[in-house]
């Protein structure tokens, strides 16, 4: 179960993914030399119905059901994020407790990381150590990307029962990696990679869902808050900067209303602008003191579900759910937030991946 619904109670009906009409009919892949971005479409929890699409930009042809016409079975239950690095494509399966590694070029599976619990994200230090966040099991896995093998673990329990750091988005300064705890938490941990030890931790609002590291070298953490009737409690969701060298917090940004609960926060680029879903996808500078009065991309009838910047064109992607049951759909908006055009995915879009 993904971050974004967490608390939502949806009454879902099993769905065969099939390539909408808007879809390139395909029988084989080749996207070699192809610039375009993955679109990771969860499905629906326990359905094993995830699927992964890919638009190819030279062509302007939307690919669904990739991983399935690549090799012949399905991707898994809930596939939450990926990663492309050294020419290896990491599809981190949530509910399934894997991560399968693709060739981008081919959708082609050459490796699979099992035996995980709940995993999120995964952030490569370098060729032969990287590290993958999980929602349950308490602690940070490790593994070579070299050799596609899990290495061992980084313990981040501590002795309070209702929070236990369940791990989420991470980024990288210098040595260190700040990793978001989401889940009943407001802990940012700071991960020495050299060592492999977590050597601090900073305190922000309840929730932290994700993190970006800007230009200037401060953390941007979104955290949306908590919920009504948690155990943990709620709090006013707020945008929070730190100094990733002295790791201070040196502005907080809290939203206008309980009622708000935003979510993919992203950055562009050149690192210096932020967007993130606050019901409407919302755009700031790095250098802005105070969250941003309207959102520079309205809803109208969409229910935004992910979002994401090309980190080339500074073109905007955002993934819509619709109604959590039927195939989404992505738009694509200018850096203006002008509707540029849209394509049929699959279940629930909720992340991207950049081929470039």
């Amino acid at each position: 179960m993904t971050s974004k619904t967490f608390i939502v109670i949806v009454i879902i009906a099993l769905l065969i993914i099939s390539c909408d009409d808007d879809a390139e009919n395909i029988t084989g892949l080749d996207f070699s030399g192809s610039n375009g971005v993955f679109i990771v479409n969860e499905g629906n929890y326990t359905y094993d119905n995830a699927s992964l699409s890919f638009l190819e930009f030279s062509s302007q042809k939307i690919y669904n059901g990739i991983f399935f016409t690549a090799n012949g079975t399905n991707l898994g239950d809930v596939a939450h994020s990926m990663l492309i690095y050294n020419n290896k494509g990491y599809i981190i399966v949530n509910n399934s407790g894997k991560i399968i590694i693709i060739d981008p070029d081919t959708g082609i599976m050459v490796e699979k990381l099992t035996g995980l619990i709940s995993p999120r994200y995964v952030y490569n230090v370098n060729k032969t150590k990287g590290y993958i966040s999980d929602l349950y099991s308490m602690k940070i896995t490790m593994f070579d990307p070299e050799q596609n093998a899990l290495t061992g673990f980084i313990t981040v329990q501590n002795n309070n029962p209702i929070n236990q750091h369940s791990t989420e988005q991470m980024t990288g300064y210098n040595e260190f990696v700040f990793i978001a705890c989401w889940s009943f938490d407001n802990q940012i941990l700071v991960l020495d990679s050299l060592t492999d030890l977590i050597v601090d931790s900073i305190t922000v609002t309840k929730q932290p869902n994700s993190i970006v590291l800007d230009c200037l070298h401060k953390l941007w953490i979104l955290s949306d808050g908590g919920f009504p009737g948690s155990a943990y409690g709620q709090e006013i969701a707020a945008l929070t900067r730190i100094d990733a060298e002295t790791r201070s917090v040196d502005l907080v940004l809290p939203f206008p209303s309980l009622s708000d609960s935003p979510v993919d926060l992203v950055i562009n680029g050149s690192a210096d602008t932020l967007y993130f879903i606050n019901n409407g996808i919302y755009r700031m500078s790095v250098t802005d003191q105070k969250l941003p009065d309207k959102p520079s991309i309205v809803v109208r009838n969409e229910n935004f579900y992910s979002l994401a910047v090309d980190p080339v064109t500074s073109i905007i992607y955002a993934g819509d759910a619709i109604d959590y049951q039927q195939n989404g759909l992505i738009y694509r908006f200018s850096p203006n937030g002008e509707l540029i055009d849209s394509f049929r995915v699959g279940i629930n879009p909720g992340s991207f991946c950049f081929k470039y």
